[in-house]
């Protein structure tokens, strides 16, 4: 029995130390390139591959997922390229409107159309009670993700049920504190992880509106 302990041990610090020297050496190989082909790896699926086919398919793996990513950055720049449009489309379209009356309601009508969404809400913080949405107002910069229900009802009505998510935007620049919301049936739409940049350009874009209301 003593003499398998110390077999085992010897044969452990023998592996440790030529795990040290080929750490120590990483041009071993090099200078041994004949021991590659002959030197066996276990797979996943029982078989063994030479080091060289085991590189390789690592190397593939690394390519593979290079290739993943690349193809997300390039969706990422797309998707934003064309909000980037709409945002644009939008925003020649207030420019442009000839209205001097009620344009909330043509705004709101224009960036539901624009965007797909299935609710886009105004919401003035004069003549309110304190409320759910007291901290809605107090926000500093856009929210997205989920309200609470009573936000919910508050917000969007008797279209409140189908809401699922949601992104909220502060408008500091009317004269009184204001919000804009956008609520959508799927969950998906709108989560706390997304980028707020775009909402805030376009909540930029709103503020102007509103405060042209009214306005000659």
């Amino acid at each position: 029995m003593n003499g398998q302990v110390h077999s085992l041990t010897a044969h452990n610090t023998f592996e440790e130390r030529l795990a040290d020297y080929l750490l120590n050496h990483p041009d071993f190989f090099e200078r041994h390139r004949e021991l590659l082909p002959r030197l066996r790896l276990p797979v996943e699926d029982g078989r063994t591959v030479s080091l060289v086919e085991r590189q390789l398919q690592s190397l593939r793996g690394q390519v593979e997922q290079q290739q993943k990513r690349l193809a997300e950055l390039i969706r990422l720049a797309e998707d934003n390229d064309r909000l980037q449009q709409r945002l644009l489309r939008f925003a020649c379209q207030m420019l442009a409107a000839q209205e001097t009356q009620d344009r909330t309601r043509s705004m709101r009508q224009r960036i539901q159309q624009e965007f797909g969404l299935d609710q886009v809400i105004v919401k003035r913080r004069r003549g309110l009670e304190a409320s759910a949405l007291d901290p809605l107002f107090e926000l500093q910069k856009a929210r997205c993700g989920r309200l609470t229900e009573t936000q919910r009802e508050l917000i969007f009505g008797d279209a409140a049920p189908q809401i699922r998510s949601c992104a909220v935007i502060p408008l500091r620049g009317v004269a009184a504190p204001a919000l804009l919301a956008f609520g959508s049936a799927d969950e998906h739409r709108f989560h706390p992880g997304m980028g707020t940049e775009f909402l805030t350009r376009l909540g930029d874009i709103v503020t102007s509106a509103l405060e042209s209301e009214g306005k000659p």
